[in-house]
């Protein structure tokens, strides 16, 4: 499947391995922090951001963004449709990984 396809499946499998009852922001999160990204939650008035303040992958990224963001865009996705609360991903902003600071842009029913 594609990158995304991937991060996707890869996303749902991560939040089933969470109690049931913790929330798609928090795994998202705590995922983001296991591989090493670094992220913080910034709300926004329409939602939340988690933004990562560092690129693990920043060689494959520079290389092959399309792979790479499109996996992690996935991988958000698939946590947040497996996961509890009302969370949607509504999009991903892409910085350069030398730089830093993507963000994955949310939606919470509580926002």
């Amino acid at each position: 499947g594609s990158p995304y396809d991937v991060g996707r499946r890869a996303g749902r499998e991560l939040a089933e391995e969470h109690p049931l009852d913790v929330d798609a922001l928090e795994i998202i999160e705590a995922v983001a922090r296991r591989l090493g990204f670094e992220p913080r939650r910034e709300r926004r008035r329409d939602g939340v951001d988690v933004i990562l303040e560092r690129c693990p992958f920043a060689a494959s990224a520079t290389t092959a963004p399309d792979i790479i963001c499109e996996l992690h865009r996935g991988l958000a996705v698939g946590i947040a449709e497996a996961a509890a609360g009302d969370v949607t991903v509504t999009g991903l902003v892409i910085r350069t990984p030398q730089r830093a600071g993507c963000r994955v842009q949310l939606k919470v029913a509580d926002s």
